[in-house]
Order: C-alpha cells, then structure tokens, then sequence
C-alpha cells in the first residue's frame, strides 16, 4: 500500500504546481537593480523560479507578459516558496512588458482558471483601494 500512497502524493504535488495566483497590491521599482518588487496576495503555491503571465482583468483575461519569479518573501523573511499569503513580496526583473502593470493586475500560472483571476483581481482591488 506504500507504494499507491506515495503515488498519489506525486500526483497531488503535480496538481498543487500550477495553481499561483496574485493580485497585486502594489508595485515598486529597484532602479539599482533594473527589478521590480511586487506586493500581492496569494492564493496557491509559488516557488523562486517559477513562470507566471500577467492579465489586467478590467482589460481581459488574455496574457500580457510572462515574468520570472526572482526573490520571494513574506512577514519580512526570504523565502524559496510559499502558499497562501495574504501579503507576499515577488522581485521579477523589470521588462517592458510589464509598463502595463497596475494595481489590480493579476499575476498567474499557467493552469490557472478565470474565475480564480477574477477573484485575486477583486481581492486586491478591495485592498489597494
């Protein structure tokens, strides 16, 4: 029975990887560091690394852009992953791309469903504003 137990395990932690959503809160530009720091809520799991694209919702759902996460923290601690937090802190390099961002934005994996999107995006627009 070990050996079912860890498989459904793998599966669980497969499905668990593509579900980061963020609605952000805010957005501060490193100049030092050409980065931009993302202040958001999550809903899901994000790890250093990780891909996510990023929609305006008020705009549609389509992806503007993919970002790469670079630094992730929360309650002022760094950190190679986390879940669930209703304050967490992204560093993503700064691209054109993301000229479009704005309080509001969602950032998301790619398994991620619209109504999820729309949720974080209402989420961080009752916080931001």
């Amino acid at each position: 029975m070990g050996i079912f137990d860890y498989l459904k395990k793998t599966e669980a932690e497969e499905e668990s990887k593509n579900n980061a959503c963020v609605g952000v809160l805010d957005f501060l530009p490193m100049k030092e560091t050409n980065q931009l720091l993302i202040v958001g809520s999550l809903e899901g799991s994000i790890k250093v690394g990780d891909q996510l694209q990023f929609c305006n919702p008020d705009q549609g759902m389509e992806s503007l852009g993919t970002v790469e996460v670079k630094k992730l923290s929360s309650q002022n601690k760094d950190a190679d992953s986390l879940t669930d937090e209703v304050l967490a802190h992204l560093v993503v390099d700064r691209l054109p791309s993301l000229d479009k961002l704005k309080k509001g934005s969602v950032l998301f994996s790619s398994g991620v469903e619209e109504e999820q999107k729309l949720s974080s995006y209402s989420d961080a627009l009752y916080r931001a504003l």
